[in-house]
């Protein structure tokens, strides 16, 4: 991410499941493991940020929906 420009949820996903799968190599350290564990809960949060806000945002078009 730079600058401050958010991240979308494709990319948060895509660097998660690229942590994920350097954590399924059978040749990685316990180090690098844990290095790639903490990056997958990062974006892990990061998505699980943007879907909440997205439920929230059609919650509130039902809402506004159900008042028409």
């Amino acid at each position: 991410m730079s600058g401050n420009k958010k991240m979308t949820f494709e990319e948060a996903f895509d660097k998660l499941e690229k942590a994920s799968e350097k954590m399924e190599q059978e040749n990685i350290s316990l180090e690098e493991a844990m290095k790639n564990y903490e990056e997958s809960i990062k974006y892990l949060n990061i998505c699980k940020q943007i879907l909440d806000e997205a439920e929230g945002t059609i919650k509130t078009y039902r809402r506004d929906e159900e008042e028409i």
